[in-house]
């Protein structure tokens, strides 16, 4: 599966969009004592979301993280490298 990105805002969030149509937005979280960044994957309805909305995206990943594990968006496998 191609994945391409197509938006992001750097240590917050990418959207990738797959080749069969899949939004797939990564979500930065940093975790422990030494504040370790890591990605985690999430499906994402794309009737709901608007690429060009920067803003839009960065509330949404701020949703996911204030809510994580408890959210209303499907955690899913990081997509394969290209």
């Amino acid at each position: 599966m191609r994945i391409d990105v197509i938006a992001m805002a750097p240590w917050d969030f990418t959207l990738y969009e797959s080749s069969d149509g899949t939004l797939i937005l990564k979500v930065m979280f940093s975790v422990g004592d030494y504040k370790t960044d890591v990605g985690r994957y999430f499906a994402v309805d794309h009737r709901n979301i608007d690429p060009s909305d920067i803003a839009g995206l960065k509330k949404l990943a701020s949703r996911i993280r204030a809510h994580y594990p408890n959210m209303e968006v499907k955690e899913v496998d990081a997509p394969p490298r290209r």
